[in-house]
């Protein structure tokens, strides 16, 4: 499962349920901007060797519908270039308080 990782752009954050660890969810840095709503993410090097081996990659939206949506290896921001910030691991929850 790739990582959400900050980037040049992002305006807001999405955050993790209370209810999840970070293992499950991490809170996800997004550009909200003309109707759309941009993430970014980093494969480990195992699923990129994976998506290497397969030329696929999966996507799952939680609902009952999916909206419009693209991946892609780009940023996808209108005359920008955004840059990925260097991975930093989720802070773990902590549980039970």
């Amino acid at each position: 499962m790739g990582n959400p990782v900050d980037f040049t752009g992002a305006n807001m954050v999405f955050r993790a349920p209370e209810s999840m660890t970070s293992d499950e969810c991490s809170d996800l840095p997004v550009l909200k901007s003309n109707g759309q709503i941009v993430s970014c993410w980093r494969l480990s090097e195992a699923e990129i060797a994976r998506v290497n081996q397969t030329g696929v990659v999966w996507l799952s939206v939680y609902g009952q519908s999916t909206p419009p949506v693209v991946v892609a290896g780009t940023g996808l921001f209108e005359g920008t270039d955004p840059i990925a910030e260097p991975y930093i691991p989720p802070a773990k929850r902590k549980t039970g308080q």
